[in-house]
């Protein structure tokens, strides 16, 4: 194990070595984002859309493990019809902070073949585009960060 390690620090130059876990772990934050727009596009492009109403809100408390913080999730519940006409009531697959109003219509977006499994409000925070745009960004930004540190020292 010590020749690797003498290894390493002969072939890889300092500036690299620090900005080696900026760079890992932008590049993992971009090909999160850039897997869940590629899932999110697959989901869109068959996927049915209908008017629902929000009939109640699932909340629960989330943080991190092990953490004493924990935060409010308010995911809605709605009733739509799909396009067969079966009455579906399912809840968001995304949820908020902020407590969505009872009794509110909503469009909702659904896989035709399990419409009460995934369905998800028609917002950009409903399809999830917004957290995904900027997890890429900070991904992106990371890389150009360990890039400015490996290529500047």
């Amino acid at each position: 194990m010590r020749g690797l390690d003498t290894l390493v620090r002969m072939h890889i130059p300092d500036a690299w070595r620090h900005a080696a876990p900026v760079l890992a772990v932008g590049v993992l934050l971009l090909a999160v984002s850039c897997f869940g727009v590629i899932r999110s596009r697959r989901f869109l492009a068959g996927a049915e859309r209908a008017t629902g109403r929000i009939v109640a809100v699932e909340t629960s408390r989330q943080g991190a493990p092990g953490s004493t913080v924990k935060y409010r999730v308010c995911r809605p519940v709605v009733v739509f019809t799909t396009i067969e006409g079966v009455t579906v009531r399912a809840t968001a697959v995304t949820g908020s902070t902020i407590r969505p109003v009872t009794g509110t219509a909503v469009d909702v977006l659904y896989d035709p073949s399990h419409p009460n499994q995934g369905a998800r409000i028609d917002t950009t925070r409903g399809r999830g585009t917004a957290a995904l745009g900027l997890l890429g960004v900070a991904g992106a930004v990371l890389i150009l960060v360990g890039l400015r540190l490996a290529l500047l020292r």
